[in-house]
């Protein structure tokens, strides 16, 4: 009785532990979402505001007032705190680009030909 009270206690630990790492992960995909979504929306305007700050030919007054409103803009809206992750994980390193995968997942699903147009290389 002990030892299957026991075992139930680690098994509902270890599931309780997968449901907090989901969610986490959950959490930071969608933090990474918003971010992406405050670039689509500034992107356009900060573009333009960085030609005006840079352009050498305007007055200074309207270069300074470019940089003071690219200054003011909000704080993820510049592109390269747009971190790419893996689609499952997560994971924000060694991923296949075109396929948004790490290299783990990449090799997983290519071994059991579950990405189309992927061969494993044999020479």
């Amino acid at each position: 009785m002990c030892f299957i009270l026991t075992f139930l206690f680690h098994v509902s630990q270890n599931i309780l532990l997968i449901f907090l790492r989901i969610s986490l992960l959950n959490m930071i995909i969608i933090f990474f979402l918003s971010r992406r979504e405050c670039v689509q929306e500034t992107g356009e305007q900060r573009m333009r505001l960085k030609a005006l700050k840079w352009n050498t030919v305007l007055p200074q007054a309207i270069r300074d007032a470019a940089a003071e409103e690219l200054n003011n803009m909000p704080k993820y809206s510049h592109p390269r705190l747009v971190l790419n992750m893996c689609m499952f994980t997560g994971r924000q390193r060694g991923k296949i680009k075109p396929y948004r995968l790490n290299r783990h997942l990449f090799r997983k699903f290519a071994d059991h030909s579950q990405l189309s147009g992927v061969q494993r290389a044999m020479w």
